[in-house]
């Protein structure tokens, strides 16, 4: 018996068309006789390449996925998800999301799912509390489709937690063969709980003339260490970058902000301008005040004054007085006329 045996191995590549034909062929060839054997195989394979991510803003700061990235207790995490496809149409694909147990989770029906035209989101997507995990079913994911997964945490830390922390994320899906076969497609993103401390900001200065309710900050420049924010323009508060902390002075936690209030008053004297006549203008106005004239104190009657012991006023005797005068004048013509008549 003469067995003749050719293997064949083949290692298909990721392509779009996924589309392969196999050819085996046998031969004996003999003098008097031939014998051939030939056997052909085809088909398609299907192949994706689906990959995921996850991403972080703390405290609104976008994090470093390649880094540790250092938090404190109190911190709000934004975490996002990603689940794209480069190659082929993917189905069913299974999407969990780990946490960790120093995330809580702030509000389980908070869940924001988006994905564009013809991708749809899981519709089995929740958060599972028992296993800290959110979880859902892509039913469809085309090439260059994506589906993104956001929802808010904070830190949740106890003496004795642990110094470091991953989120990690699978989706493991059939015919994906990148980057290797039976791929889990992870990612994940490891938290620190170690951030620098820093000591608290000197206060930053105020401006305040004259006047009442314009006091206000002088807001300090940024730094490596420390981002100032002045929240409706009335509070001052000094923020931490992520690699930073503060240490609160009257419970000694870290924070990552601190309030300075708001700026205190120290200056409330009316403001006085003198123009260059001299004049002062009032404030808040344009024009001279008006020059105080000064008053003449009003004309009072004096009282006729009265003799002593006579009974008759001033008036009366001027008036007896001056029949006195014409009866001495009448009386002085009658002699005279008297005279010359003798």
């Amino acid at each position: 018996m003469l067995e003749l045996k050719i293997p064949v191995t083949e290692y298909p590549s990721c392509t779009p068309v996924g589309y392969y034909e196999v050819n085996n062929t046998a031969a004996i060839d003999y003098k008097q006789t031939k014998h051939s054997v030939r056997k052909q195989v085809y088909g398609r394979i299907k192949c994706v390449d689906v990959s995921s991510s996850v991403n972080a803003l703390v405290n609104g700061f976008a994090a470093d996925s390649s880094e540790v990235i250092a938090v404190v207790n109190g911190d709000r995490v934004v975490l996002t998800s990603r689940l794209e496809n480069s190659i082929g149409e993917a189905t069913n694909v299974p999407w969990t999301i780990n946490l960790p147990s120093t995330l809580s989770m702030v509000d389980a029906s908070g869940l924001r799912c988006s994905s564009p035209s013809g991708v749809g989101c899981p519709v089995d997507l929740r958060y599972n509390a028992d296993s800290h995990t959110v979880t859902g079913t892509v039913a469809r994911l085309p090439e260059s489709g994506f589906v993104e997964v956001s929802f808010d945490t904070s830190v949740v830390l106890s003496e004795g937690a642990f110094k470091s922390d991953k989120v990690s994320v699978t989706a493991p899906t059939e015919g994906d063969i990148l980057p290797e076969p039976s791929t889990s497609n992870p990612s994940s993103f490891t938290f620190g709980y170690n951030p620098k401390v820093i000591p608290l900001p000197v206060k930053p200065g105020v401006n305040d003339s004259c006047g009442v309710g314009n006091a206000a900050w002088v807001k300090p420049a940024d730094t490596d260490q420390v981002v100032w924010e002045l929240t409706d323009a009335v509070h001052l508060v000094a923020h931490t970058t992520l690699a930073h902390a503060f240490q609160d002075p009257k419970t000694s936690d870290l924070i990552r902000s601190y309030d300075f209030g708001v700026a205190e008053e120290t200056n409330t004297e009316a403001c006085v301008v003198n123009p260059p006549d001299g004049n002062t203008t009032p404030p808040g106005g344009d024009t001279k005040p008006p020059v105080k004239t000064p008053s003449v104190p009003p004309t009072v009657k004096q009282p006729t004054p009265k003799l002593a012991n006579t009974g008759f006023t001033g008036n009366s005797l001027l008036g007896t007085t001056a029949a006195l005068l014409v009866a001495g004048i009448a009386m002085t013509t009658y002699r005279r006329k008297n005279k010359q008549t003798n």
